[in-house]
């Protein structure tokens, strides 16, 4: 088990500001991540619930906070020597305490007759409450400087990783040698591996938006597209990049790729305080669908006779939120704040030219411009055309 090197005072400012939305009646209950069997005696990595972590910094299992108003408590697991000889540490009382600043540690044992208790007085909800749920998007998606930091570490090694990875790619690789360097340097610079399942998608591959089986060969004058990330201290990077796999485009591929890297800029520049995911995928659709009439996949008739006849080019959003989650929680119509942090990810896929394109980095909302925490990747790999 890895302790986090976040400091308590981060979890203690966060449960504060959970406290001052709580009304004075209500106990929020939040609870761990379950442990999920793989096979035999195997179970699949633990990885804590987000918001557990974010107000607690615990990452083991059996794990259980109780919040109100005026009122936290912690429930953990025993420390069992039995146990520890086959699955390793557990946190005793005094770790517990010294990691997420919660006086009140007890065992798990306790929490039954403890909720028991509190129910008589309070009301109890679980944070799969609306209204909770609510709240704790609100307050995840305004990052404490801590947590900008732990982000910025993530988006930090992540680009590392792709200035390894793209001089390494040639014609015959295959996409899982990619994933493999991918998360070797992900590992060996300190992180838990991967924020989501790595898309290494050559040629064909990448019209599949969510493709992850990574099998493939990358082949001559294919594109080859990669969206990945690490996560460190559970805060997630998301990058998306298109590179020729022999290393320059064709002219068609530039083209198309340059249309998305304008784009991505326009879109980019609009992130600003006020503007909200729903406001950025409008003006989005707008610049998509003048690329795909610029670049012959429809004519301004066509679009007149179906307007949602750009789907077919561009079928997904432009932005989410970027936390604890690579898609992290916060509603499409949540004005932008300084210190949300948020993709900019626009792309075009044709299938009938078996080109997949989408460039996707994350960017920082201020009081002023936005700042976009990966900008030296596009703007220093961007390959050159076929002459």
């Amino acid at each position: 088990m890895r302790i986090t090197k976040l400091s308590r005072e981060l979890f203690i400012r966060n449960r504060q500001k959970l406290q001052e939305r709580l009304d004075e009646k209500t106990i929020a209950i939040f609870y761990s991540s379950d442990e999920y069997p793989r096979n035999g005696d195997q179970i699949f990595p633990f990885r804590q619930d987000s918001n557990l972590f974010y107000l607690s910094g615990i990452e083991q299992p059996n794990t259980t906070l109780v919040i109100g108003k005026n009122f936290c408590n912690i429930f953990t697991n025993k420390t069992d020597p039995h146990t520890e000889t086959w699955t390793g540490h557990i946190l005793s009382k005094e770790e517990v305490k010294a990691i997420s600043g919660i006086k009140t540690v007890r065992y798990d044992s306790a929490l039954d007759k403890t909720l028991d208790n509190l129910h008589t007085n309070y009301k109890l909800i679980g944070q799969e409450d609306k209204r909770l749920m609510n709240i704790m998007a609100s307050l995840r998606a305004i990052k404490e400087p801590q947590e900008l930091e732990a982000l910025k570490r993530a988006i930090e090694i992540t680009k590392n990783t792709y200035l390894k990875i793209k001089d390494s790619i040639k014609v015959g690789m295959m996409e899982y040698e990619i994933e493999a360097m991918m998360i070797y340097e992900f590992v060996r610079q300190g992180t838990k591996g991967h924020s989501f399942s790595p898309i290494v998608a050559s040629g064909e591959n990448a019209l599949c938006l969510h493709y992850c089986d990574n099998d493939s060969e990358l082949k001559d004058n294919e594109l080859v597209l990669l969206d990945f990330g690490c996560e460190y201290e559970n805060y997630a990077a998301d990058l998306s990049m298109t590179l020729p796999i022999n290393g320059v485009f064709t002219s068609r591929q530039q083209e198309v790729y340059n249309k998305v890297l304008e784009i991505h800029n326009k879109v980019k520049q609009e992130m600003v305080k006020g503007a909200t995911i729903n406001k950025l995928n409008y003006i989005c659709i707008g610049l998509i669908k003048d690329a795909c009439i610029t670049l012959g996949l429809f004519t301004k008739e066509d679009l007149e006779g179906d307007e949602q006849i750009y789907k077919q080019y561009y079928p997904h959003g432009v932005s989410h939120f970027l936390g604890l989650d690579a898609h992290d929680v916060g509603a499409k119509d949540l004005e932008f704040l300084p210190n949300m942090v948020l993709t900019c990810e626009p792309g075009l896929y044709i299938k009938e030219e078996n080109i997949g394109i989408r460039i996707e980095t994350d960017v920082l909302i201020t009081e002023t411009q936005p700042i976009d925490l990966f900008a030296l990747v596009y703007s220093q790999l961007t390959p050159q055309p076929i002459s």
